[in-house]
């Protein structure tokens, strides 16, 4: 059993489809039913379809974009991971949450107004992080 449980299919991250809008209006109930699993899985398939490694390009464009939103001060709203200090009822551990980036860095997590399922999908990924920590502690 790997002590880091990996990106992907296997961690088992929530997506938080009732986030997701379009011109101001929530996407939650428009996404089609295999959204979420095409979306853990989404690098297999670039991979796949590539016949190359895919695991540059997608890092290298989201420092690029998180760059450019500290640089020119832009407070866009973007996935990091950050110290949860309370946000989603979390404190002291990592998670990838929504920040608000600026010329000063991260201003402040963005805490989404989750469902049910969503909830509890994000105290399952949480569990696991603490569930990793506990296991780094043993070595």
């Amino acid at each position: 059993q790997p002590l880091i449980t990996p990106c992907g299919a296997s961690m088992g991250a929530p997506i938080m489809a009732t986030a997701l809008r379009m011109a101001a209006k929530p996407l939650g109930l428009r996404l089609p039913m295999n959204s979420e699993q095409r979306t853990r899985e989404g690098g297999a398939e670039i991979l796949a379809l590539r016949k190359t490694s895919s695991a540059y390009d997608a890092p290298a464009a989201a420092v690029a974009t998180m760059v450019d939103a500290i640089r020119h001060d832009r407070n866009r709203i973007l996935p990091c991971v950050a110290i949860l200090d309370d946000e989603y009822g979390q404190k002291g551990i990592c998670m990838g949450v929504p920040v608000i980036l600026s010329s000063c860095g991260m201003q402040r997590v963005v805490e989404l107004d989750l469902n049910a399922e969503e909830k509890t999908a994000f105290l399952g990924s949480a569990g696991q992080v603490r569930a990793d920590i506990a296991r780094l502690r043993l070595l």
